[in-house]
């Protein structure tokens, strides 16, 4: 039965301990299967748990009929026998300090493709600064219109509409 939630939630490599399915959320309570981890310090591989964090962690995975989907994790933290440094484990997918793993910054970027920056944070449930940083991550390259415009004889701007939102004007430029 796990193993079909698992599947379900795309959750495969992880351990399903308990699964609770709320009106308006649901959450999955996880762990890794791996017994060891590797010091960032020293690079040797450590079996010695030294702690096992009390508080579970939320995580954002993914959405499910229009409801949020949260990974809860407890973090082991291990002693590394070679240079005795203590670590948290990494999670695939997931940085260090970050509240929504990779699948759900791909899904929410979906989102945003099909609808406007309000319309997808309504519907995710999440504000709009948290769309927009999951957008500025993702976009790797930029265009420098200094070094693209460089070589031209004569530069064109055209405006194709302005509107005005209280007293501010916005200007859509859309040829160059």
């Amino acid at each position: 039965m796990h193993d079909v939630i698992a599947a379900l939630f795309g959750v495969q490599g992880w351990i399903l301990y308990r699964f609770e399915v709320k009106r308006e959320r649901v959450d999955l309570y996880v762990g890794r299967p791996r017994k060891e981890a590797v010091c960032p310090q020293c690079g040797e591989r450590t079996r010695q748990v030294h702690q096992r964090s009390r508080r579970w962690r939320q995580v954002l995975h993914s959405w499910h009929e229009d409801r949020p989907v949260y990974l809860r994790i407890r973090p082991r933290r291990f002693r590394c026998q070679a240079c005795g440094k203590v670590f948290t484990e990494r999670y695939p997918d997931l940085g260090r300090w970050s509240r929504r793993t990779g699948h759900a910054d791909r899904r929410l970027l979906r989102v945003l493709a099909e609808r406007s920056f309000g319309s997808a944070a309504r519907w995710a449930q999440v504000g709009v600064g948290v769309l927009r940083r999951a957008l500025l991550q993702r976009v790797t390259g930029y265009v420098d219109i200094r070094a693209a415009v460089a070589d031209l004889p004569k530069i064109v701007l055209g405006i194709d509409e302005h509107s005005f939102r209280g007293q501010d004007m916005m200007v859509t430029v859309t040829c160059v």
